[in-house]
């Protein structure tokens, strides 16, 4: 202990500042712990040799130079590692802002992940030129923050409808990277909330595990609630005379309506007729007569809370006892070129079906279609979108609907007077070939035979193809003419002596009474020289 405490009063009592803890760092002090007593040196040779020792390293520390460490290390997050580019980047310069080479000695090193909370870095520079520069040691404290865990929130609405509870599962589908901890929500449960765009977090509190290097977590929906869906309900009326060739059993539903409700619903039914052939002719009429008078019955029954207003609604069309069946998305009666959209393609109804009161209302608003009603278009298959503004915005929604509309190609009938007789060997002319259609289009005729040709006696058959120039509205038509072609005979004149006249009277029907004869009456006239009124 002596020697010890010798050791230690010599080292502290050397020299001055930073040479004075040089010199004592550098005292072996074990040299007189381990040597063997026998020859061991005395207590005081060995004081001595140890102060000229000191000495001697203190007067070579005393003429070299203090480097100088610059270093500021950021602040990390917790999982993040210690790395040499940004936390572990110390430099170092002499007196005259030389750079230093050397080797650096972190502790702790690179890639060490720490704890939250105050750490501190140490480095030690040892340089290359150790005769003329001290290795020096720096420590730096480094601030490691809490790490946010992550929060997922699997929200799978993007609109709520007006009126709807928060219920349990708007507030499932959250998840931390952590396990364990509490979720807490800015809603709550069992509220109802007002038309417009919201918003709605949760945080996440950590477990008591994890709550020194993790912080609380935070994740937010967006959604919008919406106003209530207004089902449309369109009329659509069905015309005989634009489904006649449904059969004639369809005039028996010619009063008929058919109530279709667009809305989205679950199942779509329909009822249709089946028509018996053969030996039950007398039994499908009578069906076909009972199913007429139940769809005029339907059609009559005023609006009611039913299943056509629930979402589980149900698409009740009108039937038709016919092997073509209609659709019922598709238009109410055929419209013909150039007819202008009707008035019953823009019959739409907004009707909502309350569940709480158990009853249907119309809900007021305002309607908006394009096409508008009137239009002219030509003839082709078209969409007519239906745009409702509810008067009461801050309960129903604003909602679009459309249908199909088909407009057909007008038919273009024709006119062909051909009363003239034709005999044989005559020839086909404009006479004869003079179809016209009503509708004083231009178009091409094309007939058959064509024009020029010269026909036998007997019975034949003239045909004429018409082709509008506005093929796009109007349809191709086509007509023919059954005829007979006579045998051409030769009359003979039959011409009694006309009588005697007294000048200066004229010629006249005494004189000029020629017939034709020959086996049967001719038509024709007689051209006379002199003719009538000579002199």
């Amino acid at each position: 202990m002596y020697t010890l405490f010798s050791v230690a009063r010599l080292a502290t009592g050397m020299g001055n500042g930073s040479d004075r803890k040089v010199a004592s760092d550098h005292v072996e002090q074990n040299d007189i712990m381990n040597r063997d007593e026998d020859t061991c040196m005395t207590i005081d040779e060995e004081i001595i040799r140890l102060e000229q020792k000191v000495k001697s390293e203190a007067i070579q520390n005393h003429h070299k130079l203090h480097p100088v460490i610059f270093w500021n290390p950021p602040p990390l997050v917790y999982l993040d590692e210690l790395t040499d580019e940004l936390h572990l980047n110390a430099y170092t310069k002499d007196f005259k802002a030389r750079s230093l080479q050397g080797e650096y000695f972190y502790e702790p090193k690179a890639g060490t992940v720490l704890s939250a909370g105050k750490q501190t870095l140490t480095v030690t520079f040892v340089p290359t030129k150790a005769h003329k520069y001290l290795s020096v040691t720096e420590t730096r404290e480094v601030t490691v923050h809490r790490r946010r865990p992550q929060v997922q929130w699997d929200f799978p609405y993007k609109e709520i409808v007006f009126e709807t509870v928060l219920a349990e599962e708007h507030f499932s589908g959250v998840q931390s990277e952590l396990p364990g901890g509490s979720f807490t929500f800015s809603h709550s449960k069992d509220i109802r909330l007002p038309i417009g765009i919201h918003k709605m977090t949760v945080e996440y509190e950590p477990s008591d595990e994890y709550r020194h290097n993790y912080s609380r977590g935070y994740a937010s929906v967006t959604f919008e609630v919406v106003g209530t869906y207004v089902p449309i309900v369109w009329e659509i009326p069905f015309s005989v005379e634009s489904y006649a060739f449904f059969t004639k059993h369809i005039e028996a539903m010619a009063d008929a309506r058919t109530t279709v409700v667009s809305s989205p619903a679950k199942t779509l039914t329909r009822y249709e007729a089946e028509v018996t052939p053969g030996s039950r002719r007398r039994n499908r009429r009578q069906q076909d007569a009972k199913q007429a008078q139940q769809a005029k019955e339907e059609a009559a029954r005023p609006v009611t809370p039913g299943p056509v207003y629930t979402p589980d609604c149900t698409v009740i069309v009108t039937t038709l006892p016919s092997a073509k069946r209609s659709s019922a998305f598709f238009a109410g009666a055929p419209i013909i070129y150039p007819e202008p959209l009707p008035s019953w393609l823009y019959g739409a109804q907004a009707v909502f079906y309350d569940p709480d009161k158990q009853e249907s209302e119309f809900v007021s608003g305002r309607f908006e279609y394009d096409p508008p009603e009137g239009a002219k278009l030509n003839a082709g298959t078209y969409t007519i979108r239906m745009t409702f503004y509810p008067d009461d915005l801050l309960r129903y929604r604003i909602t679009k609907d459309s249908r199909r509309v088909n407009i057909l190609k007008s038919p273009v009938p024709l006119d062909w007077p051909l009363n003239v007789g034709i005999t044989e060997g005559a020839l086909l002319d404009e006479t004869t070939l003079n179809c016209t259609n009503l509708l004083n289009l231009p178009g091409n005729y094309v007939y058959d035979p064509p024009a020029g040709t010269g026909l036998l006696e007997g019975r034949h058959i003239l045909k004429v193809q018409f082709d509008p120039e506005d093929s796009t509205n109007y349809h191709s038509a086509s007509t023919t003419v059954e005829f007979q072609v006579r045998h051409k005979k030769i009359p003979s004149i039959a011409w009694s002596e006309p009588p005697d006249i007294v000048h200066p009277f004229p010629l006249s029907k005494l004189q000029l009474n020629a017939a034709c004869r020959g086996g049967g009456f001719y038509r024709g006239r007689f051209v006379y020289e002199p003719d009538f009124d000579a002199v």
